[in-house]
């Protein structure tokens, strides 16, 4: 571990985010996730806990994701229906269509405007479909856009669509009108994910490949290749701060590996259990980084605050 590494504990959640679904509250407080039998509940994110069993939001759930301001919940069933709910009041506004055989991720946008579904078929084909979160309407997807893509996010301005493709190439497109801008092309494999960073300068991506990418999205050229991946590298997660990035391994030695982005370089690798660390994010106030793997393991790691660990490494030089 390097000198200025936050410590992390690990915990791993047994029975629980068995079928990939997790989400964190606002205020960082509570996780949703699901089951291994897809019924849904909130937790305590300290104790690990189970707060509220939902069972009147229904069951045989794949996928959750709550809007960045709290107010809406989407969860999928293995049904093909997608229900919003109003949150706080535990109300069903709305039914949408997301077809599902396998595996699916549910996202909202940085700005809470939009809602992403990404499901794969039995033959790992993605379908990916995105509604405005004002009325519900679906935004129309051209086939160039995500025929052969497994990862899209939006920038914080929502003005800009990246997404990533089975031959190695990063696209970005005008948003929604679809309009071409570039293309990156210098990954090697499959792209397994795309996210802009929290002031939307930077693209991050990461691959089969094993690399992590990181593209300036203004004048439309890569920064750096982060390498230190073995094996393939997942979903590119950034804190709050802008100041770190979590990508996820194979292996349960190589689960997660943080990157300080000033430095451009690796922090450290945390330890967990599973295969196939495929989903990271952290919560919003930065404190927690969670990993899902394929088979349905949630594993998470707790860490002082930035500023927290800054103002300690302070003391430690102090006279």
């Amino acid at each position: 571990m390097v000198p200025d590494a936050p410590s992390f504990a690990h915990e791993t959640l047994g029975p629980a985010a068995r079928r990939f679904g997790f989400s964190f509250t606002p205020d960082s407080r509570s996780f949703i996730t699901t089951d291994r039998y897809g019924s849904l509940a909130l937790w305590d994110a300290r104790s690990d806990r189970v707060t509220e069993n939902l069972p009147g939001l229904g069951s045989n759930h794949w996928g959750v994701a709550l809007s960045p301001d709290g107010r809406w919940l989407a969860a999928g069933n293995t049904s093909g229906k997608l229900t919003i709910w109003d949150w706080t009041a535990r109300r069903a506004v709305t039914n949408l269509t997301v077809p599902y055989e396998w595996y699916g991720k549910l996202r909202f946008s940085r700005s809470g405007n939009f809602l992403f579904a990404v499901a794969f078929n039995n033959e790992w084909v993605a379908s990916t479909r995105i509604w405005q979160t004002g009325d519900w309407e679906e935004v129309t997807l051209t086939g160039k856009q995500v025929a052969g893509s497994w990862s899209v996010d939006l920038s914080p301005d929502d003005r800009l669509l990246a997404a990533g493709y089975a031959d190695g190439a990063v696209k970005l497109f005008r948003f929604p009108s679809g309009q071409h801008e570039t293309t990156f092309t210098n990954h090697q494999a499959q792209v397994s994910g795309v996210l802009f960073s929290p002031d939307g300068r930077v693209l991050f991506s990461t691959s089969f490949d094993g690399s992590v990418r990181l593209w300036d999205v203004s004048v439309r050229r890569e920064l750096v290749a982060l390498r230190g991946h073995k094996g393939m590298a997942w979903s590119p997660a950034a804190s709050p701060d802008g100041r770190r990035l979590a990508t996820g391994g194979d292996i349960p030695r190589e689960a997660v590996k943080l990157w300080d982005l000033a430095a451009r370089r690796e922090l450290l690798s945390l330890q967990g259990e599973g295969q196939y660390f495929i989903n990271l994010s952290f919560s919003p106030d930065g404190n927690t980084l969670v990993a899902t793997t394929f088979d349905g393991i949630a594993n998470l790691w707790r860490a002082p605050s930035w500023e927290e660990i800054e103002t300690a490494e302070r003391r430690k030089v102090a006279p």
